[in-house]
């Protein structure tokens, strides 16, 4: 592995993470040298669980034994996911204390059925933090109506937080606003801001997908094809320096309160005809997270060298954006179904989990 790579990568102040967990990787050693790569943390959601259960015969004893002790199948897959994440985040715990809590985190999502209803999100969040018992977890929540009143909850109670399904400047403001509302409550409650860490997860490869049918079926021209999610990333980078740069941020960094990162997700490129490091090498800004899948990683580490990536909209750029976004109610509304598709594959997933979970019980 090139070493060298993420190393560069890290100097920029980008940290690269892992999309995906193994059992047989972390049993087989593989993880370890990932990290010793240097890749400083892992995010899950229920998809990766499904094909990894689905697909993996070590956990077929494990699922059994539990089935035995009358655990039904939601409770088998809470069993399951809470033990894998605890096994990596205790892989990651060393990157974790060298880089003083800023990287080593691995994410586990509050079951997606419960999307929709705060309260008993709120309850499965602060559960799963206990469980997994590492202070380098972080709780994915998705960045909804139900989900920002979940994110201010779970910070003012001492919970790192991954918000997730970030597709839309609004909703990025939101989920910063809902960050830095716990990080206040918190303080009122008496805790300690130094030890929460938030990152804010947008979207990337899924936009250019939709954006791109949407460009075509308007007549716009093609020259424009696979610009629009950077266009949208570098956005959203904006009012992420807006606000960590704010009167009100700086009250609250004074006192302990650490910066919520934003993280690029879904990353790997889905057009074949793209170069499949494209959004890894047009995202590398400072203070971010680059969260990418295992093969796309291993196309990273051969990789001899890259560079910084401006995260200012070039004047190109600025023509396609005018012109794409002329259609700014359709956009709109393709990013508001774009949230809701991801919700919806979410849920999904989590119900073939469970199935699958079923049928090896």
């Amino acid at each position: 592995m090139n070493t060298k790579i993420l190393g560069q990568i890290n100097g920029f102040g980008q940290s690269i993470w892992l999309d995906g967990i193994s059992r047989s990787q972390m049993e087989q050693g593989g993880l370890t040298e990932i990290i010793n790569a240097g890749v400083s943390g892992m995010t899950t959601n229920p998809k990766i669980f499904y094909n990894e259960i689905r697909d993996e015969e070590l956990y077929s004893t494990d699922i059994k034994a539990l089935a035995q002790k009358g655990l039904d199948a939601v409770a088998v897959c809470d069993e399951i996911i809470i033990e894998q994440v605890a096994r990596a985040a205790k892989l990651f715990k060393a990157v974790y204390d060298e880089r003083q809590g800023k990287d080593g985190y691995v994410s586990i999502e509050i079951n997606p059925l419960l999307a929709n209803d705060t309260g008993k999100s709120i309850a499965k969040g602060k559960e799963l933090f206990k469980r997994v018992a590492m202070p380098n977890v972080m709780i994915k929540v998705p960045a909804t109506a139900s989900g920002f009143p979940v994110i201010t909850e779970l910070v003012a109670s001492g919970i790192n937080v991954n918000v997730t399904l970030i597709f839309s400047v609004e909703q990025y403001i939101s989920a910063a606003k809902a960050y830095l509302s716990g990080i206040k409550e918190l303080l009122q409650r008496g805790g300690a801001p130094e030890y929460v860490h938030s990152v804010a997860s947008v979207f990337v490869s899924r936009i250019d997908s939709a954006v791109d049918a949407f460009v075509t079926q308007k007549g716009i021209d093609t020259d424009f094809l696979g610009k629009y999610a950077v266009i949208n990333a570098k956005k959203i980078y904006k009012e992420f320096e807006n606000i960590f740069a704010s009167a009100e941020y700086a009250a609250l960094r004074a006192v302990g309160a650490n910066v919520q990162r934003v993280l690029w997700a879904s990353t790997s490129t889905k057009n074949p005809e793209y170069d499949p490091l494209k959004y890894i090498k047009e995202l590398i800004f400072g203070s971010t997270v680059n969260t990418v899948p295992l093969k796309t990683l291993l196309m990273l580490l051969n990789e001899e060298a890259t560079a910084a990536a401006s995260p200012r909209i070039s004047a190109d750029e600025k023509i396609a954006m005018n012109e794409i976004e002329r259609h700014t109610v359709e956009i709109n509304d393709l990013l508001g179904k774009l949230l809701k598709a991801g919700v919806k594959d979410f849920e999904e997933s989590f119900i073939s989990l469970k199935q699958v979970i079923k049928e090896k019980m």
